[in-house]
């Protein structure tokens, strides 16, 4: 079984939907939840439950009821926590959805994540060369990406940068990486283009030196290049009701990370990481229990 370990951040989720169509500048009806969140933190609960050896290079926050409860939450997962010393309170995201349950606006306090610095990664450099992949989010500082990216290169590094603000920590680094796995709006900003169709798009991006890329677009296809040269899409099914659209893009990557370490082929993994994403819409949380179902035996 491949080792996987994943570098960003870890959160707690508060998702405000709203009942009725949302107005602006008013106060709007609805209903809040509170669950653990954070990219890094959603790739690595999936991942867990598929049954791989995870470990997390994280911030838990400084101490707290908060962290605390997170160290808890990723020990009943299995999961091993490299838990970075920061100052800053845990991290936090607030998601605002509209009342189809689509996200409509978020903001996200990630300071704590600045204390995974070049120097804590050299420290724990012996415990990386252990794994066989590495998955790094965009809250990481850009020094911190580039100095991971060049120092373990030979790795199967895999990205998420969150979003379109990060993507250029990732530019110095692109022909490092082994898959990006991107809104379209990220995928726009890596080319500093806003309106470009997705072949153009990933095509452009392949002149920039990244060899691998995987384009979402919320409920339309699912865009792929490979190898610099060959571009797919995958047709992403319909669902007139949605629960929650907060960790689809995760278990998008949660899914897509599982099977190639499975030996899958990219269309098989990225089939499997939609079929994960489905299941997660479903969820009023940022990760689905259903994902157990597919736990390896």
């Amino acid at each position: 079984m491949k080792k996987i370990i994943l570098i960003g951040g870890s959160a707690f989720d508060y998702i405000a939907t709203s009942e009725q169509p949302l107005e602006y500048k008013v106060s709007n009806s609805g209903k809040l939840s509170i669950a653990f969140g954070g990219v890094t933190r959603n790739v690595a609960h999936n991942l867990a439950m598929l049954g791989n050896k995870v470990t997390v290079v994280t911030t838990l926050g400084h101490p707290s009821e908060m962290s605390r409860l997170l160290k808890q939450h990723y020990q009943s997962l299995g999961t091993k926590v490299i838990d970075v010393p920061t100052k800053f309170q845990t991290s936090t995201y607030v998601a605002i959805n509209d009342s189809n349950h689509d996200m409509e606006l978020a903001i996200f306090d990630n300071r704590a994540v600045s204390d995974i610095t070049p120097s804590f990664i050299k420290k724990i450099a012996n415990i990386i060369n252990k794994h066989d992949y590495i998955f790094i989010d965009g809250n990481v500082s850009k020094i911190t990406i580039e100095y991971i990216c060049n120092r373990f290169k030979h790795k199967k590094i895999f990205v998420d940068p969150i979003a379109p603000e990060f993507v250029h920590k990732f530019l110095n680094v692109l022909d490092k990486l082994y898959l990006m796995k991107c809104n379209i709006y990220e995928a726009r900003a890596l080319v500093n283009q806003r309106k470009i169709d997705k072949e153009t798009l990933i095509k452009a991006i392949f002149k920039k030196g990244l060899k691998n890329i995987v384009v979402s677009n919320a409920r339309k296809d699912v865009y792929y290049g490979l190898n610099k040269k060959n571009i797919y899409h995958y047709p992403v099914t319909q669902f007139k009701k949605i629960a929650n659209t907060t960790g689809c893009g995760d278990a998008l990557m949660s899914g897509i990370m599982d099977h190639l370490a499975l030996g899958t082929s990219f269309k098989e993994a990225i089939s499997f990481g939609n079929k994960l994403a489905n299941l997660t819409l479903m969820s009023y949380e940022a990760n689905s229990s259903k994902l157990k179902q597919y736990a390896h035996k």
